[in-house]
């Protein structure tokens, strides 16, 4: 997961990886799925507002969530976890 100022940032990412949660200031809902193109898009409402001076902390804080959820996982799950 990955937090965008902008869409034309998330345009970007979709095109490079294969994105499926996004975090917006925009969003009128806690949580919606979604498809895009091929891909199954999850968008969530942030549990602050986003801006420029908060946006790298979240990044990290969300970078140490994901270590962890991963850090309980083994095997095959760990290896598609990762893969991808």
């Amino acid at each position: 997961m990955r937090i965008y100022e902008n869409k034309d940032e998330l345009k970007n990412e979709i095109n490079k990886s294969l994105l499926n949660e996004v975090y917006t200031n925009k969003a009128t809902t806690e949580y919606r799925e979604t498809k895009l193109a091929n891909l199954r898009v999850i968008i969530r409402k942030p549990y602050c507002e986003i801006d420029t001076e908060n946006v790298a902390t979240l990044q990290f804080l969300d970078l140490i969530k994901e270590v962890v959820d991963i850090s309980e996982v083994d095997g095959e799950e760990l290896t598609n976890r990762l893969i991808i």
